[in-house]
């Protein structure tokens, strides 16, 4: 059976589960977003955007469930690339009139933020000195 992993800040526990963390619960927002605002008429590139931020929530749960700090933060890092690729495909997107600037601007806020808060969970929780604690 594998361990879970807690994550403490100033003694107190913050996160117990993928669910808890808020890039997590921010990417899942946006993945729905997506999935409901996206009509376009090229298919293939609307299941890339999709498939990329799909990943990028589904990478930082599985990070979570990894054995190690170590892992988990890899995996922070792939969740943070697939928030890339998802700006990518989006910008992609609006060049070639699939989406109108004003739907790639509000989708592209919304994946900024997702890896600004991958990037600022990183370096506030698991780039400290002191580790947070696994159980």
């Amino acid at each position: 059976m594998q361990g879970v992993l807690y994550i403490w800040y100033e003694k107190k526990m913050i996160i117990k589960d993928f669910m808890d963390i808020l890039a997590w619960q921010k990417a899942q927002v946006l993945t729905v977003e997506l999935y409901k605002s996206l009509d376009m008429e090229d298919v293939f590139l609307k299941q890339q955007i999709l498939r990329a931020s799909a990943e990028c929530t589904s990478i930082i749960a599985a990070g979570y469930e990894r054995w190690s700090l170590g892992e988990f933060k890899d995996y922070l890092y792939m969740a943070k690339t697939k928030s890339a690729e998802t700006r990518t495909l989006l910008s992609i997107a609006r060049d070639l009139g699939q989406i109108d600037n004003k739907t790639y601007d509000v989708l592209n806020v919304q994946v900024e933020d997702v890896s600004k808060l991958i990037y600022g969970f990183v370096k506030t929780f698991l780039d400290k000195k002191k580790k947070p604690t696994e159980e």
